[in-house]
């Protein structure tokens, strides 16, 4: 998930797009990205608890 964001925006740089829309698009790429990201991170933090309170 992580990966493919970055190579958008590697490839969305070599594009000629005005500053104003590129901005634009990389704020909804960040979004993108976060929301990829925090379930991952609130699973991983969830599957620690349940994990350290089995044992």
């Amino acid at each position: 998930m992580g990966n493919l964001a970055v190579q958008v925006v590697l490839y969305n740089n070599q594009l000629p797009i005005p500053k104003q829309k590129s901005f634009r698009f990389n704020r909804i790429l960040v979004a993108i990205a976060g929301v990829g990201v925090l379930p991952s991170i609130i699973l991983g933090v969830n599957v620690t608890t349940v994990t350290t309170f089995s044992l």
